[in-house]
């Protein structure tokens, strides 16, 4: 096998998808930091599998169609850090193909993963070495020195695999902190996964289909702005973002005339005939074979729709409902003009949040005012859809983002680029909950977006944080701190700070440490599901008689860590 086509490239990704699927809890395992949150191999099987199920039926044979259209499926399902990571390592591998590109030939391969590292590597502020990055990077440089040597793609991926192993294995030596766990980087793992799933796609080994849909919610629908495409969710509002008017969908074939007199159809430009649709409408899909474009999208104009789609042909087929009218009929008790009210953007600042629980994310609503929030104890780190969908969904102009957890930050910058020509969007990067929290005391819903997205970014460079959880692992710090599993451990902006098999002795250390000799009024303590009344009541005492500070108790209900506290 000498070239890659779609069907075979349909079928790598399948593999792919189902090596990391079946192997996720083990790259968990592989997490260096022994909490239990923001999991690699999770984010990596939600991103690959949702991306998979979008476009596992596509029909083209246009490999750069597929390309584009797999890359920002993958980019926008994309959970966490490793997840968006991964999104971008392919993104780039598949940048420099052309349109109408059939096939990928074995000489491409080299220059496709040059393309792959240096796309990844712009994602990221700050690269780190040892890290998926580290494994695109080395097997990019490697393969170009041997590359003449391939007879087939099978010698192709089998090389991959195996350079891939030997750079996971020393991943340790470019990562202090993987050494001192004893294990290799766990997204540099799942993407070697992912290459060894590709090779036995290639090889032609069978496999079980595992990716048939058990629950609707899964689905996802291809939706299309003003100036990109994002995922959402079926859960979405049924309504199109710029409000309602009229569903859409024609096919057209190209070069395709009426009658033997009619005038000359433009030849067809993708770029063009895209741009011309979004100028009136949204939500466009467009799907090209061969000789036909089938569009679907939504606008205010269809007529506009139909003059734009006749410049190139004639229409097969054509459906047009009015979104408005059913809207209408299915919610009667409300008019026309408080519907459309609802959906217009209102020039207030509103607040989204992600939290660790709903009970945390109801507290915030009601002590704040915040519009949404994102619940991940329920599915993990969002994705950049979630937060496109929570941004259309409070229907603001100014808004402001507060993530909990250094992991979901690359995620919510996505999004924000993606709207950012439709709102004002600010992010406030907090490391845990309790530093939302002490940032969105300062929230005044009376100011402007500029003044509160300045203070609320100043409160949280005044605030000082630590959490408490449960180490999963046995292991030795940097700092020579030793750590039993299921020791309970305090922790200060990612160091390990404390351990102990007593909660109130890890607890009273790492608070301790937080103040040190600081002056604190007041400390807030945001207690887990797993901490009882008498645990949470001895630490509030030792803050108010040993510290001489006031404690504010909140009932977080979180699952993974048993305190968060924050001044």
């Amino acid at each position: 096998m000498k070239v890659i086509n779609n069907a075979l490239l349909i079928k790598m990704i399948q593999y792919g998808s189902k090596k990391i699927s079946d192997n996720f809890e083990y790259i968990n395992e592989l997490n260096v930091f022994p909490v239990p949150d923001g999991d690699t191999g999770t984010n990596m099987k939600i991103s690959i599998t949702g991306a998979f199920e979008a476009v596992k039926s596509f029909s083209s044979n246009d490999i750069y169609d597929f390309s584009r259209l797999f890359s920002r499926q993958l980019l926008l399902n994309a959970r966490g850090n490793s997840g968006v990571i991964f999104s971008q390592i392919f993104r780039g591998f598949f940048e420099s193909l052309k349109e109408g590109q059939t096939e990928i030939k074995i000489a491409d391969i080299p220059n496709h993963l040059k393309d792959a590292k240096n796309k990844s590597y712009s994602s990221v502020s700050n690269p780190v070495e040892g890290t998926i990055l580290t494994v695109i990077r080395v097997l990019s440089e490697k393969i170009d020195k041997v590359s003449e040597s391939f007879k087939s793609m099978n010698d192709v991926f089998s090389y991959i695999v195996e350079e891939t192993k030997l750079i996971v294995e020393d991943t340790p030596n470019l990562l202090p902190a993987l050494k001192e766990a004893g294990v290799c980087d766990s997204g540099a793992y799942g993407l070697l996964c992912f290459f060894e799933g590709m090779l036995e796609a290639i090889d032609g080994k069978p496999l079980e289909d595992s990716f048939s849909s058990k629950n609707d919610k899964s689905k996802t629908l291809l939706l299309k702005t003003k100036k990109v495409s994002y995922i959402n969710t079926v859960e979405r509002q049924e309504i199109s973002e710029e409000g309602f008017g009229y569903c859409c969908e024609f096919i057209c074939k190209l070069d395709y005339k009426l009658f033997p007199e009619q005038g000359k159809k433009l030849n067809f430009n993708k770029e063009k005939f895209e741009s011309d649709l979004l100028k009136i409408g949204d939500s466009v899909v467009l799907v090209i074979d061969e000789d036909l474009v089938k569009v679907h999208m939504h606008t205010h104009f269809p007529y506009k729709m139909l003059q734009i789609g006749q410049k190139y042909g004639e229409f097969l087929r054509i459906k047009i409902e009015n979104m408005t009218e059913q809207f209408l009929e299915k919610y009667s008790s409300k008019s026309q003009e408080e519907v459309f009210k609802n959906f217009k953007l209102t020039n207030t600042t509103q607040v989204i949040c992600t939290v660790p629980s709903s009970k945390i994310g109801k507290f915030f609503t009601s002590e704040f005012g915040i519009a949404s929030y994102i619940n991940t104890s329920k599915n993990g780190n969002p994705s950049i859809a979630d937060f496109i969908n929570k941004i259309n969904e409070v229907r603001a102009k100014n808004i402001i983002i507060i993530v909990d957890d250094s992991n979901i930050i690359l995620s919510a910058e996505q999004a924000i680029k993606l709207n950012d020509s439709k709102f004002n969007i600010s992010l406030i990067k907090s490391r845990n909950i309790a530093e939302s929290y002490v940032s969105l005391m300062s929230f005044d819903s009376s100011k402007d977006f500029k003044t509160n997205s300045r203070v609320l970014e100043r409160a949280l460079k005044a605030s000082n944080s630590a959490m408490v959880s449960i180490s999963t692992k046995t292991i030795k710090t940097k700092n020579g701190l030793i750590v039993n599993k299921n020791d309970y451990i305090g922790i200060i902006d990612k160091e390990i700070k404390s351990a102990s098999d007593d909660l109130l002795l890890a607890t009273r250390d790492i608070i301790k440490l937080l103040v040190a000799k600081k002056n604190v009024p007041c400390i807030y303590l945001i207690y887990g599901i797993e901490t009882n009344d008498n645990e949470v009541s001895k630490i509030q005492k030792y803050i108010n008689e040993q510290l001489g500070a006031k404690c504010k108790l909140i009932d977080g209900g979180q699952k993974i860590y048993r305190f968060y506290i924050g001044f």
